[in-house]
């Protein structure tokens, strides 16, 4: 990391007159603009600390909400009031990242972080983002890039979570610049690629997020918030087998007396199982254990997901409608049946 100077002004007005000057990042949690400066992908030579301006971790529910930019995204996912009203933005926040980060990453900062391409990312690239006159993401590895409103321009996504449930909710940002304050309607907030790929927001040098202000929910809606991911984690498990101990209590009819191993499909650790019908069939011996093999080894069956597998408990799984399996066909599942249970 190159040496800087280090600024922290008392006020937001003072922050935003010294971010306009050339060579200025403002820097709030800090999660962001520290890792691209240790990258060496930024090197600015002032940075603009607000995290001790007052005044600016408000969390007020109202309706309308009116949360500070500090605000970090620990205390909207904790927050009774943002659960109670806004409860897609709590579920966002709380989905975000890991504890430890949500514990200084902030709303402000969330909202204006800059893309996680790893073309973008890496110096080796001059991607359009760059100024480039490629986006390589089109033809390299792309698995986690945009497919919609990119036009094949510039196909990065933009890593915020909040700012999906903001979006829904109708939310403005309350800016404050060396020249004035205004108010920004999210969603005329992110520059499309095909505006300016090398931009993902209308802020100005020196301007920075006060507040974001939310409308009252209408009576009677109700929102949610859904992220589709691989898996909760990628950290690898070895599989362990470990004698049975003697519990210290009866199992009842539904505990299983084994102890809980991490392994990559845990079938003794409840007493059901899977029932397999298809729709006026009857599934053969040999296409069950062919499903129930892609289930414990998704990685070898073709066009299987990854799901999280592991410590699974069988009696918990149930599934409305009908499941694709490895053939193409539909199953129904069910309780479990004595006839299919794992030895």
């Amino acid at each position: 990391m190159k040496p800087f100077i280090l600024l922290r002004p008392a006020t937001l007005s003072e922050a935003a007159r010294e971010a306009a000057r050339p060579g200025s990042e403002v820097k709030a949690g800090g999660v962001d603009l520290l890792d691209r400066m240790k990258e060496g992908f930024d090197s600015p030579q002032r940075v603009v600390s607000i995290a001790h301006v007052p005044g600016l971790d408000v969390i007020s529910a109202g309706p309308p909400a009116k949360i500070g930019a500090l605000a970090t995204l620990a205390r909207i996912a904790s927050s009774s009031d943002i659960k109670r009203l806004y409860p897609a933005l709590a579920a966002a926040a709380e989905g975000a990242a890991t504890p430890q980060i949500r514990n200084m990453a902030t709303l402000g900062g969330n909202l204006c972080q800059r893309p996680r391409c790893w073309y973008y990312r890496l110096a080796e690239f001059d991607c359009r983002k760059k100024g480039g006159p490629t986006c390589y993401a089109q033809d390299g590895e792309n698995r986690f890039h945009a497919i919609f409103d990119s036009d094949l321009f510039c196909c990065c996504i933009h890593a915020s979570a909040t700012a999906v449930a903001l979006l829904a909710y109708g939310a403005k940002l309350n800016t404050v610049s060396p020249r004035g304050r205004r108010t920004i309607v999210l969603d005329d907030f992110f520059v499309r690629p095909t505006e300016d790929a090398r931009r993902e927001n209308v802020l100005t040098p020196g301007e920075i997020i006060e507040t974001i202000t939310i409308p009252a929910p209408p009576p009677g809606g109700r929102s949610v918030y859904k992220k589709l991911k691989e898996k909760e984690s990628f950290a690898a498990r070895r599989p362990v087998r470990r004698p049975p101990r003697r519990p210290r209590r009866r199992p009842s009819r539904t505990q299983s007396p084994w102890p809980r191993t991490p392994t990559k499909c845990a079938w003794q650790e409840s007493r059901s199982s899977v029932l397999c019908a298809k729709p006026s069939l009857d599934l053969c011996h040999s296409e069950v254990a062919e499903w129930r093999y892609g289930l414990c080894h998704p990685e070898r069956s073709e066009g299987s997901a990854l799901v999280r597998i592991s410590r699974f408990d069988w009696s918990r799984f149930f599934v409305a409608g009908p499941v694709p399996t490895l053939n193409g066909s539909s199953v129904a599942m069910t309780k479990a049946d004595s006839s299919l249970r794992s030895e």
